[in-house]
């Protein structure tokens, strides 16, 4: 029995999790990690790979040394257009930057902090639990470890376990969710040109592809997002060929796929709210947008700084919902919104949709001010302070 009801219990032990306990075991508090899954499973090597920007890399270099990482560094941004002579750039030297951020594997980052939190006295982390039951009245966890049950009180209790899960239900807490009908799939491909530190997002007839740089200079991981009558089509009849996607774009030259390819509906789904009494939504199980931004982990981050910062100052309390909508809940929805909105901008193929978005990124290349404002929101630099 575990009786400290001073505890932050976190249910998960994805990369949300495992850096909420980390900021918030740095500040001292008492943080117990709840998962089904056997901590060795969620620690295996995976092809999935996220971006960090430099905000981002700030933060986690205050509990890890990210540099020790095989990381690939991203110079600069092009999104084009399906015909590939529409173009913008985003350098980050526009901005005084080597880099906008990093390009990093997520098993080495949860491997990472894994080791971090192994080494605080003050974090416990319990996998493959069985039989999890959650009295909220009493603020107390019970579960079956190795044979035995045991029980967690919590003061607070963040919920990161993935987007509108069973727990979250049961909970009590409920989605608004639009399915687009796409399937991502994501991968590694090696190309015969180096990538020079360019990450690629290419807006196509049949959606979007993204290609991150990788440390090596002739590898970069890719998303890949179609309907799904196309991904079924693909899948039946062979490899899917990343070169139909990319259009012949001559940066790379030709590109070959060369690892396994994982693939996921795609959904914008986020909790009507984010906190009832003593339990909040953190990270995917509070609101998943479409990926075409990039920027999905570098978001969750400012929701994790400022939850923790609001538990430090409420010595381990929630903020009401309420309170909590007033700093991230409008923020957040207009950035979700404006993402959305691109999706439908750039798979939209009527003519006069396609000549408006021509227009627009035509527009945009001959104003750097505005181009130097999205590098820098990309980079997670403060806008504020730019002259």
């Amino acid at each position: 029995m575990r009786t400290d009801s001073n505890n932050i219990v976190i249910k998960g032990l994805g990369l949300t999790a495992l850096l909420s306990a980390s900021l918030l075991a740095k500040n001292g508090f008492s943080v117990v990690l709840l998962e089904t899954v056997d901590i060795a499973q969620i620690l295996q090597p995976s092809i999935r790979t996220i971006t960090i920007n430099t905000k981002t890399l700030a933060v986690l270099s205050n509990i890890i040394d990210v540099h020790k990482m095989d990381r690939g560094l991203v110079k600069e941004i092009w999104v084009l257009d399906g015909d590939n002579q529409t173009r913008i750039n985003f350098p980050s030297a526009m901005i005084g930057l080597d880099s906008s951020g990093y390009v990093v594997r997520n098993h080495d980052l949860l491997n990472a902090l894994h080791d971090y939190l192994l080494s605080q006295p003050n974090v416990t982390i319990l996998s493959g639990l069985k039989q999890l039951e959650f009295n909220q009245d009493s603020s107390i966890i019970s579960f079956v470890k190795n044979g035995s049950t045991e029980s967690v009180t919590y003061r607070s209790l963040l919920i990161s376990d993935g987007n509108n899960s069973e727990l979250s239900q049961s909970l009590g807490f409920r989605h608004s969710t639009h399915y687009y009908k796409e399937i991502a799939m994501m991968g590694n491909v090696r190309h015969d040109f180096p990538h020079k530190g360019v990450a690629i997002e290419k807006f196509t007839p049949t959606g979007p592809v993204a290609l991150l740089p990788l440390q090596d200079d002739h590898r970069s991981s890719f998303v890949w997002t179609v309907p799904e009558q196309l991904y079924f089509s693909l899948q039946n009849n062979r490899v899917p060929d990343i070169n139909y996607a990319l259009g012949g774009i001559p940066h790379y030259g030709s590109v070959i796929i060369e690892s396994e390819i994982l693939s996921f509906p795609l959904r914008y789904s986020c909790a009507r709210r984010d906190i009832i009494k003593n339990i909040m939504l953190l990270g995917g199980s509070s609101c998943t947008i479409h990926p075409m931004a990039g920027q999905g982990f570098n978001l969750i981050l400012r929701d994790i700084e400022k939850i923790v910062e609001i538990i430090t100052q409420n010595q381990g309390f929630l903020p009401s919902n309420a309170n909590w909508s007033r700093f991230r809940v409008l923020d957040r929805a207009l950035i979700s919104g404006s993402v959305h909105l691109l999706h439908e901008m750039f798979t939209n193929s009527y003519r006069s949709i396609a000549g408006m978005r021509k227009l627009g990124m035509d527009l945009l290349n001959r104003f750097d001010f505005i181009k130097a404002k999205v590098t820098q929101m990309a980079s997670g630099v403060n806008t504020d302070n730019f002259g």
